[in-house]
């Protein structure tokens, strides 16, 4: 394992990372910084931002990497003004960032390539332009990308020697059912995301009668099944110090905020992102996921980490972080009352919260561990090595 380990060491890699200014996607960017420093490896990292991020220049400079934001790198190369988000430029202009990428690898000596990104089909230029290039998808293809114009359009600026790392067995499917990835020769592997060390164990009697969520507060999140499940579940308990607890912006914020209002929930509540989310965690006895879609859902394993129980929907990826049962219930897409029943048992039954609090903690360590993100994705970087 040294010897692997060490097989990072004084290489220089391009990173090219689609993130937002809070949340999952971001975290990952600075596991991936903190990857390549571990491992001994220069970065040069450009990302989807079009202007620069004084926080994460000072992240990158603190490990002697270079970070260029997307305007800058377009500047730089001569694909002038960005009117429009990266996302739009590299369906129109993937041809020209190609090229731009392949002189930046060639100016900086770069011999791997990492494009980490959300959105299905981003900084594809990037990997096109090496020849040992993965792609960190904490997306997968859906809508547009999914119809069949979709897919042959997305199997043609593929690079047929990419290495796909999805973020679970559900998106793992996706993307070699829709991009064709068996017939191109484009491999597609399953990496789990970590939070971190395992957090210490809070007994129930420390915890309060929180109900917690951490997401976008977007419309494929379902925020309003949220706040009626919020809603059922109180009449039915009749809980007394009940609360609900949604950290994250978003779009649907303000007007779930406003439907909280006029339903008198005083209970439930939308406090904006946080940076520390780890005293919520510790504090919670139920965590609650209300997406209609799921590539895995961080917050979720997150939970695990803390020993918090959770009911989640079946959506993507949700089943292979919450094990129906086991360390919380699965409950189908837009059921209310299924979420609500699931959330009462776990608040109101002592000896199946415990017993799903351990086995949370147990299959965090199992599937989602530090030191298995890590071995696994150094097996990738070898895999792909010049």
């Amino acid at each position: 394992m040294q010897l692997e380990a060490a097989a990072l060491s004084g290489k220089r890699v391009l990173l090219a990372a689609e993130y937002i200014q809070y949340g999952g996607t971001r975290t990952y960017f600075k596991s991936l910084l903190d990857f390549y420093y571990k491992h001994g490896a220069h970065v040069c990292a450009v990302t989807s931002f079009l202007e620069s991020d004084p926080e994460m220049a000072k992240y990158s400079r603190n490990y002697g990497f270079d970070l260029i934001s997307f305007q800058s790198f377009a500047d730089k190369f001569g694909l002038g003004q960005l009117h429009t988000s990266p996302t739009v430029w590299s369906q129109r202009k993937h041809h020209q960032e190609t090229a731009a990428f392949r002189q930046l690898i060639s100016e900086q000596n770069l011999s791997q390539t990492t494009i980490s990104v959300g959105t299905s089909g981003l900084f594809l230029s990037a990997a096109a332009a090496s020849n040992n290039s993965i792609m960190i998808a904490h997306g997968y293809p859906h809508g547009r990308r999914q119809s069949i114009f979709g897919s042959n359009f997305m199997a043609k600026m593929v690079p047929a020697d990419l290495l796909i790392l999805s973020m679970s067995n559900y998106s793992n499917e996706l993307f070699r059912r829709t991009w064709n990835s068996r017939k191109r020769g484009v491999d597609v592997d399953t990496l789990y995301s970590t939070c971190g060390p395992i957090q210490q164990s809070i007994p129930l009697h420390q915890r309060s009668n929180t109900v917690l969520t951490a997401a976008l507060v977007e419309d494929y999140k379902r925020p309003f099944d949220w706040i009626n499940i919020a809603k059922q579940t109180h009449e039915a308990t009749q809980i007394a110090d009940l609360e609900f607890k949604w950290l994250g912006e978003g779009p649907q914020r303000l007007g779930s905020i406003q439907m909280t209002e006029e339903l008198n929930l005083r209970f439930a509540t939308f406090p904006g992102w946080q940076n520390n989310t780890d005293p919520y965690y510790n504090t919670a006895k139920v965590y609650l996921q209300t997406s209609s879609k799921e590539s895995l859902g961080l917050s979720a394993v997150d939970a695990l980490r803390h020993g918090v129980p959770s009911v989640v929907t079946s959506a993507g990826g949700l089943p292979e972080v919450v094990l129906d049962g086991v360390n919380g219930f699965v409950v189908p897409i837009g059921d209310i009352s299924a979420a609500s029943a699931a959330i009462s048992e776990l608040l109101c039954n002592t000896e199946l919260w415990q017993k799903q609090s351990v086995a949370a903690r147990d299959l965090y360590q199992d599937r989602f561990s530090p030191d298995k993100w890590d071995e696994s994705m150094l097996a990738a970087h070898l895999e792909v090595r010049s």
